[in-house]
C-alpha cells in the first residue's frame, strides 16, 4: 500500500531450530523440571558449546524450538548444518551429546530427538508510518503495521488492540457518528504521530 515503516528492520539475525524429543527424551526432561510447581517454558544456555534460547512449546509431546544468534556474512548456513545443529541441542539439554544418541534412558527407553526444520530469520522493531492509506479505504492491523522482538508478547498483544481500535472505530462509522473527525482525531493519518492509540479514553 505504499505506507513506509519507521524503526529498524535488522536488530539481530538468528536461527530458529524446530525439533522433537522422543517419548524416553521428553520423559526425562519433564522428570527434571517436575520438581517446580510451574515449568518453565524459556530455557536460556550459556555454555562453550551453545549460547541460545530453548522455547518449551509442549514438553509432553516434545516440542520444541532452539534460537540460536547468527552473525552473517561471518556466518553463513554451512555453520548450522544437522550435525552440528544436533550437537548444540544435546549441549544444551544434557550437558553434552552423548557418547551414544540411542543410550538407554531411566526408562529404559532411547533418548533422542529429531530436527524438523533449521531456518534463519531476522529481529525486526518497526512500525508503520501511518496506519490509513492515502485512499482512506485500507487500515493496517497486527504485523501490516507493526514488528516486534518476539520476547513480551508485544506483537500478539498489540494485534488484539489494533483489532479492538478498528471495531470500535467502525462501529461508530457505521453509525454515521463524527465520520471524518474520528479518523483524523485517532492521528490514523498523522504522519507525526508517535503512535495511535489503543483505544477510546
Amino acid at each position: 500500500f505504499g505506507i513506509p515503516m519507521m524503526g529498524e528492520s535488522s536488530m539481530q539475525s538468528l536461527i530458529n531450530v524446530h525439533f522433537r524429543t522422543n517419548d524416553g527424551l521428553s520423559k526425562l526432561l519433564m522428570r527434571r523440571s517436575s520438581r517446580c510447581d510451574d515449568r518453565a517454558m524459556l530455557h536460556f544456555t550459556y555454555n562453550s558449546q551453545l549460547v541460545g534460547a530453548f522455547v518449551c512449546h509442549d514438553g509432553n509431546e516434545g516440542e520444541w524450538v532452539l534460537q540460536v544468534p547468527f552473525f552473517p556474512p561471518f556466518q553463513t548456513m554451512v555453520d548450522f548444518d544437522t550435525e552440528k545443529v544436533r550437537g548444540m541441542i544435546w549441549a544444551g539439554l544434557l550437558g553434552a551429546k552423548p557418547k551414544n544418541e540411542g543410550r538407554r534412558g531411566p526408562d529404559d527407553d532411547n533418548l533422542d530427538f529429531e530436527i524438523l526444520s533449521i531456518r534463519p530469520w531476522t529481529m525486526s522493531s518497526l512500525v508503520a508510518q501511518r496506519y490509513l492509506n492515502e485512499y482512506r479505504n485500507v487500515v493496517l492491523v497486527g504485523d501490516a503495521a507493526h514488528s516486534f522482538p518476539p520476547a513480551g508478547g508485544f506483537g500478539m498483544n498489540t494485534g488484539l488492540q489494533d483489532a479492538h481500535n478498528i471495531a470500535w472505530r467502525l462501529a461508530l462509522l457505521l453509525n454515521r457518528e463524527k465520520k471524518n473527525e474520528l479518523w483524523e482525531d485517532a492521528h490514523l493519518v498523522d504522519e507525526n504521530a508517535e503512535w495511535p492509540p489503543s483505544g477510546p479514553t
